[in-house]
């Protein structure tokens, strides 16, 4: 599943393919992160555990709303200099 951000530093384009397995898998295109793992923790909630050389860097939680019409994203760890990040994202369905 490709990925786009856009960062301080321009765009970047994040790229990985996983199952909810729970497993490792490459990420490429990303100087944060070169793995993620993901699982299903019910059918509305998802999380994605991203790591870089072998060490968990961030977590994020995706939930979408029992009608479907909203996804939160929260992210929690550290970023690239080692600061504790912690973001919120919410996307309304239109």
């Amino acid at each position: 599943m490709p990925i786009s951000m856009v960062a301080a530093t321009g765009r970047t384009k994040w790229e990985y393919t996983a199952g909810y397995d729970g497993k490792d898998h490459p990420v490429t295109g990303s100087l944060e992160t070169d793995a993620v793992s993901l699982k299903r923790i019910n059918p509305t909630t998802t999380e994605a555990a991203f790591k870089k050389s072998g060490k968990a860097t961030t977590t994020s939680t995706r939930v979408v709303s029992d009608d479907g019409k909203t996804l939160t994203i929260t992210t929690k760890g550290t970023n690239a200099e080692g600061k504790a990040v912690e973001n919120i994202q919410v996307f309304a369905k239109q």
